[in-house]
């Protein structure tokens, strides 16, 4: 529940230091996807991570990962992510495969000032150097970084605190045709008009910038098993696409801007041997998108989502099992508004999730696990189909040692409505050094 970096102290001081290794590989392709995602791709992360306790007060965690993205059969999209900035997107006329690598760095440093204060930074750092092999061969290089503060104070059982991030990325393209006469980039303003400029070569600048704001108040007691709290955040971001000049100042050709709140309560009840946990959360993003920050407003489009949680978790000592199991049920609605097409479209639909899970400690050393998912979305705001179902399969087994433990999990997902289907598969090894 804690997002707070003033509060990863407290969340670590029953942990001692470790050093994990996850590698990790995932796997995407069917048909139930945008009009411009890869019909399938393959991802390979590599991550190391430590956590330190520096003395009693203090404390570091620090991740760095390396990723390498393969993407088959990308129709049209030369930005890495389309979508992100609204209804505006940069494309040619091919179907080509796409190349990815991406290090990234992240780190955490909380410490306490006092027994009722503690602060927090938290930071990372994500380069994307990515290469389209055909049509416009479009060499796109992506950084973001992100910094958040945080501070928390201590009354008696109560936490109270707060904390403010900004975020800052750019995604630069550099896209060459091989022939003038077969190649055209577009800039798509809507599902239907676009604005087409042919010519072998385009130079493309997306600048993004995020700002939040966050506060929690929460109850913790030592003595007591009940605990809970509230969290809220506002976040703000916008993205521009412009044409990079020689000046200071890009010219700038979209803008699209999204606000975005969200808010949770939740209750807990923990005791040694079971938890019972119950969650209400709501968020709401408010987005529009124009040719400009001062010109004709092209789009505007509000999503608004309500939803339960209810999980539970018993440990049976006698037989050294753990099982848990989850149900969330919510409500999703959206309001569309395509000014240069002139559609205006409003929706509202039901979505649930259940899941459940078993762990078996075998030997004092083996452990066993499986788990299952099943959830239905009436609408499913990706890629916009109804009546999406998803059935997800996991299973995997943990060796324990003195100092170290070895953990194996593979899972698999599949997405589907009457027509459609898309499979996911991913595999994951975690190591671990106390």
């Amino acid at each position: 529940m804690n997002q707070n970096p003033a509060g990863f102290i407290a969340d670590t001081k029953t942990l001692s230091n470790t050093l994990r290794f996850v590698p990790q590989f995932y796997s995407e392709n069917g048909d139930l996807r945008r009009r411009l995602d890869a019909e399938a791709q393959w991802t390979s992360e590599n991550n190391v991570e430590q956590l330190i306790a520096l003395g009693s007060d203090k404390v570091f965690f620090g991740s760095a990962n390396f990723n390498y993205e393969n993407r088959a059969r990308v129709a049209n999209a030369v930005q890495l992510f389309p979508y992100h900035a609204g209804h505006f997107y940069i494309t040619d006329d091919t179907v080509s495969g796409a190349k990815l690598q991406q290090p990234e760095i992240y780190a955490i440093y909380s410490f306490s000032l006092s027994e009722q204060i503690s602060f927090g930074i938290e930071g990372g750092y994500r380069l994307i150097d990515a290469l389209r092999f055909i049509g416009s061969s479009a060499r796109t290089i992506d950084r973001h970084l992100n910094v958040c503060a945080g501070v928390m104070y201590q009354m008696n059982t109560v936490y109270i605190g707060t904390l403010f991030e900004i975020e800052d990325g750019q995604e630069k393209i550099d896209a060459r045709g091989v022939d003038v006469f077969n190649i055209s980039l577009r800039k798509f303003r809507g599902d239907r008009f676009s604005t087409v400029a042919i010519g072998s070569t385009l130079n493309s600048l997306t600048k993004r910038r995020a700002y939040r704001w966050g506060a929690e108040a929460i109850y913790k007691s030592e003595n007591s098993m009940i605990e809970g709290g509230i969290v809220a955040n506002l976040r703000r971001r916008n993205f521009s696409i412009g044409v990079p000049s020689s000046g200071l100042v890009d010219i700038e050709d979209t803008f699209t801007n999204q606000e975005q709140l969200s808010a949770s309560g939740i209750v807990r009840r923990q005791t040694p041997t079971n938890n019972l946990t119950a969650m209400v959360s709501f968020e709401r993003a408010n987005t529009w998108g124009s040719l400009s920050r001062r010109n004709l407003l092209l789009a505007e489009w509000t999503l608004n989502e309500v939803y339960a949680t209810i999980s539970g978790a018993q440990a049976i000592t006698a037989t050294n099992t753990l099982f848990g199991i989850e149900l969330i049920v919510g409500t999703r609605s959206m309001d569309s508004s395509l000014y240069i097409d002139n559609q205006f479209t409003q929706r509202q639909a039901l979505w649930t999730r259940v899941s459940a899970g078993i762990e078996q400690k075998t030997f004092q050393t083996l452990l066993l696990r499986l788990g299952i998912g099943f959830s239905k979305n009436g609408i499913d705001v990706v890629t916009g189909v109804d009546n999406v179902e998803q059935l997800e399969f996991t299973g995997g087994f943990g060796l324990l040692f003195k100092k170290t433990l070895i953990e194996v999990a593979v899972s698999n997902h599949v997405r589907r409505t009457a027509q459609l289907k898309r499979n996911g598969l991913m595999a994951t090894l975690q190591v671990t050094f106390y």
